[in-house]
């Protein structure tokens, strides 16, 4: 019995850890298209986000204009400002929910800088995993 009970605890303990390496994962490359006046337009094209263990890199019109470092918690990223033409004039960085339906992501603003309005414009887009 005590064999049989140890066995449940540990199925469970690794569906958890599976569950939680699921959430915490966005490494992948993400598009999306902005057709806009606001900013006076200077946000339109086709704008990609790169994901790969910890770093990003962020690219419009098939040219990259920013990379950082990123990290993970739950289902909360924190974008580091990176550097790059479309860094952050303040170099702070800045924490969003997100969320991964499929092929979709979007993200929620937490906390960050209100200065750095390009990136919360960018991100309040929805992307597309391709």
């Amino acid at each position: 019995m005590k064999k049989l009970a140890l066995a449940g605890v540990a199925a469970a303990v690794l569906l958890a850890c599976s569950v939680a390496l699921a959430a915490g994962t966005l490494n992948g490359k993400y598009t999306t298209t902005i057709h806009s006046t606001a900013d006076g337009g200077q946000l339109n094209g086709t704008w990609t986000l790169d994901f790969a263990h910890g770093s990003y890199t962020v690219g419009v019109d098939s040219h990259q204009v920013l990379e950082g470092k990123y990290s993970i918690h739950g289902h909360k990223v924190t974008l580091q400002n990176g550097q790059g033409q479309v860094a952050c004039a303040d170099k702070a960085s800045a924490t969003y929910t997100y969320k991964l339906s499929g092929k979709k992501l979007t993200f929620k603003k937490d906390s960050g800088p209100k200065q750095c309005v390009g990136r919360d414009d960018v991100l309040s887009h929805t992307f597309t995993k391709g």
